[in-house]
């Protein structure tokens, strides 16, 4: 645990010497719930969608003293990450893994770079760790029920804020349809399902704007997605799959089937020696990429040959394609086989997507933004009178102004 926590905190140190609330979409929930506590903020949309969750945590966290805000919306994308990670190292999961296999499991999630750490910048990424979590909760093996009822209704209820936090929770309903799963955690699932119902009515009768979908661009872009968002820069990063492409199809081609064909050798070879709670588990983790992908390109089709963003939830189809791999390796060989591969890659992928981890300077304007805040707040005796706008060259403004 201490060692997952060590490379957590050395990913998000950037961030966290620097916190750059006014970078990402972070600003969105700052400005958001920083002057007031209002239980109508938990159900204010954000991109399209309602995250629920995610308001709960900023409107929680904006109640710091204004000056420790940037910093603990950093340090709650590192606790959804490490939280995450750590699930794979409870006893429970001894039926898919030894433990040796799944700690390099979890030390793949936190220490290879799944491509722009925007995992770190604030809460509004800490959507991706977040859904895996919830996958990793309702996929867990075991008993039911907890022999403390605090912990079994602690437990149900991270449940319900993972659920609520992003709509793309839906994908994860099939789970439902294998009967070990339901049995082995039958109230996790059960509080998933009814969380998860309420937030789509929620939804339904709250949100104006409708999402366009595509299923034209679904066909279209699916299995490149899949060879090049995921496997490619999953494995060489985003500046090696850009170098393939580069050089041209005679390159890429034979690179991209040789990798295909490889990583579905090496699973067909472990399935063999897989217990049948891993097959499960490589069956979902396989669903979950599918889906996730699916959605991206479904929900999101102009997004597609924009280089900025390109398929939304890659991060997903990547942490659970390395999982697979290295629950194949630990299967074949040793478990240092499997610690060297992941040893290897995590050079090439913090290399590989170096220019996507770009931390500008000493961010100024922000500072100078929380100290404007912090005398109007002095000055006023509370933040409902505070009042500041931060310009982001051409993005969206922060804008903090009484309702």
């Amino acid at each position: 645990m201490a060692a997952l926590a060590a490379i957590v905190a050395w990913r998000a140190w950037p961030w966290l010497s620097q916190p750059l609330l006014a970078l990402e979409d972070g600003a969105v929930f700052f400005a958001g719930h920083f002057a007031e506590w209002r239980l109508s903020a938990l159900f204010e949309p954000y991109a399209g969608y309602l995250p629920v969750g995610t308001n709960l945590s900023a409107m929680l966290l904006c109640r710091l003293p204004t000056s420790w805000i940037p910093v603990a919306f950093v340090l709650a994308s590192a606790v959804m990450l490490f939280g995450c990670a750590a699930t794979l190292l409870r006893p429970a999961w001894q039926v898919v893994a030894p433990f040796g296999l799944r700690f390099l499991m979890a030390l793949a999630l936190v220490a290879l770079p799944f491509g722009s750490n925007l995992e770190f910048t604030s809460i509004a990424y800490a959507q991706w760790p977040q859904l895996l979590w919830l996958f990793f909760l309702l996929l867990e093996p075991g008993g039911d029920e907890s022999p403390e009822r605090r912990t079994w209704l602690l437990r149900r209820g991270w449940v319900v804020v993972l659920t609520i936090t992003h709509p793309l929770a839906v994908i994860l309903l099939p789970l439902g349809l294998v009967a070990s799963v339901r049995n082995a955690r039958r109230a996790d699932y059960y509080w998933f399902a009814v969380a998860l119902v309420g937030y789509w009515l929620l939804g339904l009768f709250l949100l104006e704007e409708s999402v366009e979908v595509s299923f034209a661009s679904l066909a279209d872009h699916w299995l490149d997605a899949l060879c090049f968002k995921v496997l490619v820069e999953g494995l060489v990063g985003v500046a090696g799959a850009e170098a393939l492409v580069s050089w041209g199809v005679a390159v890429w081609l034979p690179v991209v089937v040789s990798l295909v064909l490889g990583v579905a050798t090496l699973c067909w070879l472990a399935w063999s020696r897989w217990s049948p709670a891993a097959r499960l588990f490589a069956i979902a983790c396989a669903w979950l990429l599918s889906a996730s992908l699916a959605a991206s390109l479904a929900t999101r089709p102009d997004w597609v040959d924009s280089a900025q963003y390109a398929v939304r939830y890659a991060w997903l189809g990547r942490a659970t394609l390395w999982c697979v791999l290295l629950l194949s390796l630990g299967a074949l060989w040793r478990a240092w086989v499997a610690l060297a591969v992941v040893g290897v890659f995590s050079v090439v992928l913090v290399f590989g997507n170096a220019r996507l981890h770009w931390h500008p300077g000493q961010n100024i304007e922000l500072r100078g933004f929380l100290q404007d805040l912090q005398e109007q707040e002095r000055e006023a005796g509370n933040r409902r009178a505070c009042r500041a706008r931060l310009d982001r060259g051409g993005r969206m403004p922060i804008v903090i102004r009484p309702r």
